[in-house]
């Protein structure tokens, strides 16, 4: 099941999206940066704020496309990192890493059994594991990947035109 982030809970998902940040960050800040470069400047919830100011439905939107892109990328940490990101969410009394990845990762099956995606979230889940050169799909996954994609994106355009 993809995350289902909502008006309702959006504050929930935007609270872990910045507990997630703040512990990439920690791992960035720990490796050698030029002198000079402010990694804070590429904060995503500086962006994310100056969305909701501008427009929740923006905001929202945002959350939904960049969230699961977060949690895929601790998917190549270490599992001591995975499992310190884990209790930090719950220390917050927030769903675990492992329960939301598993929410993210089961997509994936469920998008290749039907051969379609359903919605956007699932839809920027699936765009990111495609287009992730060392994932471990068969060629004829991707391909159904590919056509479960393409046909979102028609039925997505149809819809706003």
């Amino acid at each position: 099941m993809p995350l289902k982030i909502t008006y309702l809970n959006y504050e929930t998902y935007k609270r872990i999206f910045e507990i997630l940040w703040q512990y990439k960050m920690k791992i960035i800040k720990a490796a050698e940066l030029p002198a000079g470069f402010d990694i804070d400047e590429l904060s995503p919830l500086k962006v994310l704020n100056k969305w909701e100011a501008e427009s929740q439905s923006k905001a929202l939107k945002g959350l939904k496309a960049s969230l699961p892109d977060l949690i895929n990328e601790f998917a190549y940490n270490t599992l001591p990192e995975q499992q310190a990101l884990d209790v930090e969410l719950k220390v917050h009394h927030l769903p675990g890493f492992f329960e939301i990845y598993s929410e993210v990762k089961d997509t994936l099956q469920k998008v290749l059994k039907r051969q379609k995606i359903k919605s956007l979230e699932e839809y920027y889940g699936i765009i990111e594991i495609v287009s992730d050169t060392t994932n471990d799909l068969t060629k004829n996954d991707i391909d159904i990947l590919n056509e479960a994609i393409v046909d979102f994106e028609l039925k997505q355009r149809a819809e706003t035109n």
